[in-house]
């Protein structure tokens, strides 16, 4: 992952007043942008434990002028219970397959070798 941000402008005042209270001079607020000029970049990767276990390490580093350097680590750690059940089995000819429920497929229901199933 690899992110470049850099803001359009450096200030903005934002004018308040309160209905209850109301004043003649509006308050004002000044904002100011920080971390300008930011380069993020990280990187992770999934570990299948097991049929159902799911282990996720990931890293971010981020540079902006005006801060410090900022490193994020993170550890995941799932489990997904339908992911046990459903363990596919590869057939290992096309004779030998079936689906769900029983059925023979296509290539062993017409077992002749020509078009018209001879």
């Amino acid at each position: 992952m690899l992110e470049y941000r850099d803001g359009s402008n450096d200030r903005s005042d934002v004018a308040l007043n309160y209905v209850q209270r109301a004043s003649a001079n509006d308050y004002v607020l000044g904002l100011r942008s920080y971390g300008d000029r930011s380069f993020t970049y990280g990187g992770g990767m999934d570990l299948d434990l097991s049929a159902a276990w799911r282990l996720s390490l990931l890293l971010r580093r981020q540079h902006a002028s005006g801060q410090d350097a900022a490193s994020t680590f993170g550890l995941l750690l799932s489990y997904s219970p339908g992911a046990a059940r459903t363990i596919a089995m590869p057939a290992t000819s096309p004779h030998d397959a079936t689906d769900a429920a029983g059925h023979e497929s296509a290539v062993q229901a017409g077992s002749g070798g020509g078009e018209d199933g001879r």
